[in-house]
C-alpha cells in the first residue's frame, strides 16, 4: 500500500450502518470531533427521511453523523427554525426598561426632590422590580438627568453659590503677594 492509503481508509459496507475512519498504522477508530462539517447531502437525506416518519437515526449512523447533531437538525426542521442561526450577541437584558424610565421621568417632573432610594421604592411598588439606587443613577446618567442622592434645600445651594461667586470676584481684584 502507498502512504496515502496507509494514512486513512474509509470503510463503507452497505450492511454495516456506520461509516468508520480507520488509521491503518495504529488500528484505531477515529471519531469525528465536535467541529466536524457534515456534507449537505447527508443533512438533506436525514431531513427527508424524518419528514416521512421513518427512522432518521439509522440514516444518521449510515452517514456517520452524530445522533445529537441529527436530532438538532430534525428538531429545527420540525419547529421551523432556519438552518442558519443568528449571530451571537445582541442587546443586553435591561431590568429597568424604557417604560420604567418614562415613569421616573414623570415622577421627577412632578417631584424634583426625589432621592434615588425613593425612586427604587417607587419602581418596586409600581412595577414590582427591585433595583439598586446605583442602577437608577446609571440609567438617569444615561438619560442626562441630574438626580439628588440626598435631599438638599435650594436656599443652601443659593447661599453656597453666592459665597463662591463673591470669593472669586474678590480674589481677581486683589494684588498678588507672591515674591518672585
Amino acid at each position: 500500500m502507498d502512504t496515502s492509503t496507509e494514512k486513512a481508509l474509509v470503510v463503507r459496507f452497505e450492511d454495516v450502518p456506520r461509516q468508520t475512519l480507520v488509521d491503518v498504522k495504529s488500528k484505531e477508530v477515529l471519531h469525528p470531533n465536535k467541529y466536524t462539517k457534515y456534507c449537505p447531502e447527508a443533512k438533506a437525506e436525514i431531513l427527508s427521511v424524518a419528514r416521512t416518519g421513518r427512522d432518521w437515526k439509522m440514516v444518521a449512523r449510515k452517514f456517520n453523523v452524530n445522533v445529537k447533531t441529527a436530532y438538532r437538525w430534525v428538531s429545527d426542521d420540525r419547529t421551523g427554525m432556519s438552518a442558519k442561526r443568528g449571530s451571537w450577541g445582541g442587546k443586553r437584558f435591561e431590568k429597568v426598561t424604557h417604560t420604567h424610565m418614562l415613569f421616573l421621568r414623570e415622577q421627577l417632573s412632578a417631584y424634583a426632590d426625589l432621592t434615588l432610594n425613593r425612586m427604587t421604592e417607587l419602581l418596586m411598588s409600581r412595577f414590582g422590580i427591585r433595583v439598586s439606587p446605583q442602577t437608577i443613577k446609571n440609567r438617569l446618567d444615561k438619560w442626562n438627568y441630574q438626580c439628588a442622592i440626598n435631599h438638599v434645600d435650594d436656599s443652601i445651594v443659593k447661599e453656597v453659590s453666592t459665597t463662591l461667586h463673591s470669593n472669586v470676584s474678590s480674589s481677581q481684584g486683589a494684588p498678588s503677594h507672591r515674591s518672585e
